[in-house]
């Protein structure tokens, strides 16, 4: 297992976004994370592999092309498959605007979706990330990302649910 992290340092505890750290991680069959009641939002895109992903009572597989969005306040447990491991790219964020554009988007009951469209947001973070900027200048550029990824994964999300909700009109005929 290897991940490739940077952190960020928060000297502003009231900052409206904040990325604490963004990562790539290389995973291996012994990866897990468990949080309870956890303090940051987590938001991450499978590059390859597989894993298991619960988010409260609600639990699902991610792969490949796939985005898991995990939300403060909640009991987040995820693991890699054993034989088919992750690499993932990812962040871990919070503040007062990370909670309003989930709101705004209806993003609270959204946890997963399948989006490899979403694959460049997800460098373009990692890069913003690495950069020199500094800390809240890196968290101000990321939240423009964020939005953007939340925009296009409430319209991903809308579209699924209008393609399953509606039955093709053909069929009735």
């Amino acid at each position: 297992m290897y991940e490739d992290i940077k952190s960020f340092t928060n000297s502003d505890a009231n900052s409206p976004f904040f990325v604490q750290m963004c990562g790539i991680s290389y995973c291996d069959g012994s990866y897990e994370m468990n949080r309870p009641n956890s303090a940051v939002n987590v938001i991450e895109y499978i590059i390859k592999g597989t894993g298991v992903v619960t988010q409260d009572d609600d639990t699902f597989e991610a792969s490949e092309g796939d985005v898991y969005f995990l939300k403060e306040t909640r009991n987040q447990h995820y693991y890699s498959d054993k034989d088919n491991p992750w690499t993932k790219i990812w962040f871990n964020f919070s503040g007062i605007l990370a909670q309003r554009i989930t709101e705004c988007y209806n993003l609270w009951d959204i946890n997963h979706v399948h989006a490899p469209e979403l694959k460049p947001l997800f460098f373009k973070i990692r890069e913003i990330s690495l950069s020199n900027k500094d800390t809240e200048t890196v968290s101000n550029e990321i939240s423009y990302v964020f939005l953007e990824l939340a925009q296009k994964i409430y319209a991903i999300s809308k579209n699924k649910k209008q393609d399953t909700s509606y039955p093709n009109s053909w069929d009735t005929i």
